[in-house]
């Protein structure tokens, strides 16, 4: 099909060279328009397992509040006010994402999400 059209090494040249560059341009303006949609999103991810790791420990100082061995008053208080704190900082998290937050690269508030069973309610009092 070239052959008919293009006879001269220096013409099938051209073409192919002009087609290599256009792919390359092409491929060069969608790694950008990618690169550019995904900016802020390791922010994201590092926010993400920021809230797996605060729910880890949530569950697990629980855990040992519940279990009978940490029967001590001391121990137990020690708990709870850690379980307090990684309650804190997870609702703290929590409320960045949902108002937005300068420092996390968030300016608006979170679209869509949410619980499609209710609305789930995170209370400030904490209650051993």
């Amino acid at each position: 099909m070239i052959e008919g059209r293009f006879k001269s090494l220096a013409a099938k040249f051209i073409l192919t060279s002009a087609i290599i560059l256009s792919l390359v341009a092409v491929y060069l303006c969608m790694d950008y328009r990618f690169t550019h949609h995904i900016k802020g999103e390791a922010t994201k991810v590092n926010i993400a397992g920021q809230m797996r790791f605060r729910s880890f420990e949530m569950a697990w100082l629980a855990h040992r509040i519940a279990e009978r061995r940490y029967a001590d008053p001391s121990n137990r208080e020690w708990l709870i006010g850690e379980l307090k704190h990684e309650m804190d900082v997870f609702e703290g998290i929590a409320r960045d994402l949902k108002q937005g937050n300068a420092e996390l690269g968030r300016r608006g508030k979170i679209s869509g999400g949410g619980c499609k069973q209710g609305k789930v309610r995170i209370s400030g009092e904490h209650e051993p």
